[in-house]
């Protein structure tokens, strides 16, 4: 029984790891991603280097979860990649004017 006991706290141990490792991994292929992103880029290079967003807002409908004004002006969709784990938050924002081509980044922490 204690083999047992020993060998679930080791497999628990083991994926809370793995997982911690995994969220690390993510975030800080965002941060890359974030880095290297800038004003001129095209859409497809956004996607290549952040993979799909969790979120598209489109101009005028406001994500309430970070931003407290919606994607408006030259901004015709801001696109979104939440933190993993910590959804609301942290977050990556990028913006796309009407050719596909990003005017704005921000990265959003939340107190």
């Amino acid at each position: 029984m204690k083999h047992l006991a020993i060998a679930v706290a080791g497999i628990l141990c083991a994926g809370t790891l793995a997982g911690i490792g995994g969220c690390s991994y993510v975030v800080a292929g965002y941060e890359r991603a974030f880095d290297a992103t800038t004003d001129g880029d095209s859409l497809a290079q956004v996607m290549s280097r952040f993979g799909e967003p969790g979120v598209t807002e489109r101009r005028g409908v406001l994500f309430e979860r970070y931003a407290a004004r919606p994607c408006s002006g030259e901004c015709s969709v801001r696109l979104w990649w939440e933190h993993p784990i910590l959804r609301g938050l942290e977050a990556w924002s990028i913006e796309l004017d009407g050719t596909g081509r990003v005017i704005h980044k921000a990265h959003w922490v939340l107190p």
